[in-house]
């Protein structure tokens, strides 16, 4: 085994098969052929064990395998007795979908997170400027889910409109004793059941919306407590709720000298339309190796993936690659 392999065993043998904490099972019979320990069936109850095969010829096959790592075949070696499994079945996450595998990822609150946190609270409208997947609509949605809030997201992906994020009007048929009718009724957005609910509205990508399409945000995120103009509605007007909040997010700042502008796809955005939001600009966070370490327990590991991350953006940075973003997202997938 390699070096690294080596410590990846050694971590599963500390951390999981020690504790009694459940592994994948998919893991399984690796555990077996590379450490002599199998799960089974404890023949008092319906608990699993982690049982060791500690025949002469297993030991032979471990001081073998693990020969340059004499502290490692020691603790190995000598653990002898079954361990019960106590712990909650481990999710097997190769049978489940990345955004499965990414609920078990823990959060770490970045060093900027208290501030984001009591712009909210002050009731700001606020824009994260930051790189690809650093972390930024992720952030907010811990902050809602900590305070019991509802996210409602829009993203501007190029093609939304107006009508897309606000609402539209819209034709449906009705059924009134036995006689069926058409009507016309307004199909609430996510901009609009935020605002009437008091959720906390996510405007994703806001670099990326059409200049002219934003300018509807205008009265709410000059102060969010502007009342929201549906003219799809008959000019209908809504109060905001107390609790309604704006976090957008983007990749540049829209400025047409920014380099990254067409990097990242980006129009330009109007000054005046900046100027209604706190703006604070994120990056990667500083704990992006303990982040890794939470998945891998092993420090060496995340350390050396994140040096592998950084070298990628500097060299992006320095214009040696192109369309290529190493960003927090793509080192935890």
């Amino acid at each position: 085994m390699t070096q690294t392999q080596v410590k990846y065993w050694h971590s599963i043998f500390r951390n999981y098969v020690l504790k009694g904490k459940p592994i994948p099972p998919r893991l399984n019979d690796a555990l077996f052929n590379r450490l002599r320990i199998e799960v089974i069936k404890s023949p008092s109850d319906s608990s699993n064990l982690y049982s060791p095969h500690r025949t002469p010829d297993d030991i032979n096959f471990i001081n073998q395998q693990f020969s340059n790592y004499p502290n490692m075949k020691k603790e190995i070696s000598s653990f002898a007795e079954p361990i019960k499994i106590t712990s909650k079945p481990h999710p097997d996450t190769s049978m489940h979908s990345i955004d499965d595998v990414k609920i078990a990822v823990k959060f770490r609150m970045p060093s900027y997170g208290k501030t984001i946190a009591n712009l909210i609270d002050f009731g700001r409208a606020i824009l994260l400027v930051g790189p690809n997947g650093c972390g930024k609509t992720k952030l907010i949605c811990e902050l809602a889910k900590s305070r019991n809030k509802k996210v409602r997201r829009v993203n501007f992906d190029g093609g939304m409109t107006p009508e897309s994020f606000l609402g539209t009007t819209k034709i449906r048929t009705q059924i009134l004793d036995g006689k069926s009718f058409t009507e016309t009724y307004f199909q609430s957005g996510p901009v609009t059941q935020a605002v009437k609910n008091g959720d906390w509205l996510i405007l994703d990508e806001l670099d990326k919306a059409q200049p002219e399409y934003v300018a509807a945000l205008h009265a709410i995120t000059e102060d969010i407590r502007n009342p929201l103009n549906l003219n799809e509605d008959g000019g209908h007007q809504i109060i905001p709720h107390p609790d309604f909040r704006i976090i957008a997010t983007a990749n540049t700042l829209g400025d047409v000298e920014d380099s990254a502008l067409a990097y990242y796809g980006s129009n330009p955005m109007n000054q005046a339309f900046k100027d209604r939001f706190a703006i604070i600009r994120v990056n990667y966070p500083d704990n992006e190796p303990e982040i890794l370490n939470d998945i891998l327990h092993c420090p060496d590991l995340a350390h050396k993936m994140v040096q592998v991350a950084k070298l990628s953006r500097q060299a992006a940075s320095n214009g040696e690659i192109t369309g290529f973003d190493f960003s927090t997202r793509r080192l935890i997938n």
